[in-house]
């Protein structure tokens, strides 16, 4: 399944009833959509709000396929190149006060997901996730 979105975060709303179908259309457990939904969300949230240099409307496309027990996802943009998982995760043994800003949005998609890539392709970021579905 496809769905392509504009650059606006009122579309997570679309994101979430994309999943939602996907869920029922393959019969995927709620817990496992939801997984999905608040890893995507991340991600998209991210593009939406650092990925573009300029006002102009862009379009964030989201492949979903099902391949035996594993979803298989890839999240497709025009904004300036930037792999979220190339920064170490974050050290959650530090007090609150000595952790820096940012990076746990990203530890907790790379802690739901089994597999994620990066990859920057044509002027497009390419994001790859993976997650099974035993």
């Amino acid at each position: 399944m496809n769905l392509k979105i504009s650059n606006n975060l009122e579309e997570l709303d679309n994101l979430a009833l994309f999943l939602e179908k996907f869920g029922e259309k393959y019969d995927i457990s709620p817990g496992v959509i939801f997984e999905i939904n608040l890893s995507l969300d991340e991600l998209v949230t991210n593009t939406i709000n650092y990925g573009f240099n300029d006002d102009n409307d862009h379009v964030i496309s989201l492949d979903m396929i099902l391949e035996a027990n594993k979803i298989v996802i890839e999240l497709i943009d025009d904004g300036v190149m930037f792999d979220p998982f190339s920064k170490p995760d974050p050290d959650l043994t530090l007090a609150v006060e000595e952790k820096p800003i940012g990076g746990l949005g990203i530890y907790f998609v790379k802690q739901k997901m089994d597999e994620w890539s990066y990859e920057r392709t044509e002027n497009l970021n390419i994001v790859k996730l993976g997650k099974n579905i035993n």
